[in-house]
């Protein structure tokens, strides 16, 4: 059996290549089996070398969220408006926890707020802002877009582990399970969308219009 292809042996460690090596370890071995101890045999270098680039165990779970999300802002556009840039975002977390089911409970544990700062680089998501909703309901927004993307993706790894051989016609379909989420995020978006109205209608001057999309 050959290395894996995080190993780095005597070349220079940095968080980077920590975190894809933590990452790569889940999805290899499963979350139960990210220790320090075991991340750096796998890397090749000594455990507690790692503490220079990940602080603690938290910190370690936030590095492996950040290898498998931490280029989200690469695949919203915000150019198309609020509901699309959110919509983007759910579904490239759905879709890469699709990918990396068994860092799903990584993912889940370091939380979604995590996903908002890689989304603006820690910055307000203005495009919520500029479409009306105040800077901590475009923070929530966001961080409701992910929570439910994680769900969906807990609920899909939980399927694997309940009929991991079950024949294909006693499996949920795969378009059946993308129709349910695309229902279930559209009507989130739908009753931000409403909530975003009504505090515009709200603020405007009588008489005028909300020109706002």
């Amino acid at each position: 059996m050959g290395r894996p292809a995080a190993y780095l042996g005597q070349r220079a460690l940095h968080r980077t290549n920590v975190a894809r090596g933590a990452l790569e370890l889940v999805d290899a071995e499963g979350a139960e089996a990210l220790t320090f101890r075991r991340l750096g045999a796998r890397l090749g270098v000594k455990a507690q070398s790692l503490y220079t680039h990940v602080k603690s165990k938290e910190d370690l779970l936030a590095a492996v969220s950040w290898a498998l999300l931490g280029d989200i802002a690469m695949h919203v556009r915000p150019e198309a408006g609020w509901r699309e840039w959110l919509g983007d975002a759910a579904r490239f977390v759905r879709g890469e926890l699709a990918a990396h089911p068994r860092a799903v409970p990584v993912v889940a544990a370091a939380g979604p707020g995590r996903v908002c700062s890689w989304l603006e680089n820690g910055a307000v998501p203005e495009v919520l802002v500029r479409a009306g909703f105040s800077v901590d309901e475009a923070f929530s927004a966001v961080d409701a877009a992910v929570a439910l993307a994680v769900g969906f993706a807990q609920a899909d790894a939980w399927q694997r582990q309940v009929e991991p051989k079950a024949p294909a016609d006693q499996v949920p379909e795969a378009a059946r399970e993308a129709a349910s989420f695309s229902f279930v995020l559209g009507a989130l978006l739908d009753g931000l969308d409403a909530r975003r109205s009504g505090a515009r209608r709200r603020a405007r001057p009588s008489g005028g219009t909300d020109r706002e999309r």
